[in-house]
């Protein structure tokens, strides 16, 4: 059997009963915590054209629409990669440590408005994600913007062998995921495998000339494109950039998200799309997700960015916070997951430049700033810290929340 020739028929796939439509071919994945097999009687009563196991145990079923695999995982990826090669349109991969969601969903603004783009959804960004960002993909898409998530040395690599991107951003790389790069060097050996893609390939890399790391490693065989140069007019309340003469205001917060903004703007102006355009997409993208997101709660301003972090993001945010006009402002900040051997140190790394900074209130959520240093309000978990919080007074305040996404500080906000 060609699976090929199968998704070709209904071009939708599935690896979640709880989604899956009629005639969607099902995958039963298995992970740590669940198991695809349990579900494929659920994915064939729901209408499933086919459902591909590893589990020689499955095709007891005796059902002609249950398919056996030597490996689930690679064969979904096998077909996300042959795939690939009919989608009319060029791919542009992201990948850095910080800072690539938001950029991805700046470019997808930007680019939505002169071609037919896909972008990738969510979360949709590791090995199994990107082949079902691709497999979403109509054929006759101009540009598809992937999002390239990694934690570990070669999985850039395996994506890009997927997606085979024509063009390629690393936005930065910084402390994240060493428990599984081991170092800084680490990461940055994982994010060029992008680079490195691009540079067997011939393709083109978009670039910050301002950031050291990426022009070392800028490959030699690409087109290498440095963003714009522009000027910031304004970071309060949020940042607003002039280039070429022209201003573009945006509703992202945080003057580190500068570097975002004209990143897209770069690649719209690569594509030859209007200033008009431009600004209008950049002024109309407002974060969601708990990404850069500003909310009132409370009679509070809240900035909130508790999607993710890493010591990098803690810090640039933290400045960003400390520079704001807000007369009372608090800092509520959570675990920085993933950092293996550097944790202890890094967490009080944090500590420190808390204690140095111009702040009313500080609050710690997690068992990795406990093991801390320090005289703030430190809480195992946000079901404690929200017992906490929900006592203060917040009238007049402006919050700062961030954490790793495994803490889930958002749940501080539920009424």
């Amino acid at each position: 059997m060609d699976l090929l020739n199968e998704f070709l028929k209904t071009k939708s796939v599935s690896i979640d009963t709880r989604s899956l439509k009629k005639g969607d071919l099902f995958f039963a994945l298995k992970g740590d915590h669940f198991d695809g097999n349990q579900f494929i009687k659920t994915a064939l009563d729901k209408g499933a054209s086919l459902c591909i196991t590893d589990d020689p145990l499955q095709i007891q079923v005796k059902n002609d629409r249950v398919y056996l695999v030597k490996n689930v995982l690679e064969s979904l990826q096998d077909l996300a990669t042959r795939y690939r090669d009919k989608i009319r349109g060029r791919v542009l991969a992201i990948t850095g440590s910080n800072g690539k969601t938001t950029t991805k969903e700046l470019i997808y603004s930007i680019l939505k408005t002169t071609f037919n783009t896909k972008a990738t959804t969510g979360n949709l960004n590791n090995h199994i994600g990107v082949p079902l960002t691709l497999l979403s993909t109509p054929e006759e898409t101009d540009l598809v913007i992937v999002e390239m998530g990694a934690n570990h040395q070669g999985e850039i690599d395996l994506l890009c062998k997927m997606a085979k991107p024509d063009f390629g951003i690393i936005t930065n790389c910084g402390k994240a995921h060493l428990e599984g790069f081991g170092s800084v060097e680490g990461v940055i050996q994982a994010k060029t495998e992008l680079y490195r893609y691009l540079d067997d390939h011939l393709g083109t890399v978009f670039y910050n000339q301002n950031d050291p790391v990426l022009v070392k490693h800028l490959p030699e065989r690409t087109v290498n494109i440095p963003y714009l140069k522009y000027k910031t007019i304004s970071t309060q309340p949020t940042i607003e950039l002039r280039v070429k003469g022209k201003n573009y205001k945006s509703g992202l917060y945080g003057n580190y998200n500068a570097v975002n903004i004209i990143c897209a703007l770069t690649i719209g102006q690569y594509f030859k799309i209007s200033p008009e355009k431009l600004a209008n997409a950049i002024k109309s993208y407002i974060p969601t997700n708990n990404r850069s997101q500003l909310m009132r709660f409370r009679d509070a301003d809240v900035f909130m960015d508790a999607y993710n972090a890493n010591p990098t993001s803690i810090k640039a945010s933290l400045q960003y916070f400390e520079d704001t006009p807000y007369k009372k402002k608090m800092v509520i900040l959570g675990d920085m997951l993933e950092l293996g051997e550097y944790s202890i140190d890094e967490h009080q790394e944090i500590v420190h430049k808390l204690e140095n900074m111009n702040l009313e209130k500080v609050i710690l959520v997690g068992e990795l700033f406990k093991m801390s240093k320090s005289h703030f309000p430190v809480f195992d978990n946000v079901q404690k810290a929200k017992e906490y919080f929900d006592l203060l007074d917040l009238q007049g305040w402006a919050i700062y929340i961030k954490g790793s996404r495994g803490i889930r500080l958002e749940k501080l906000l539920d009424q």
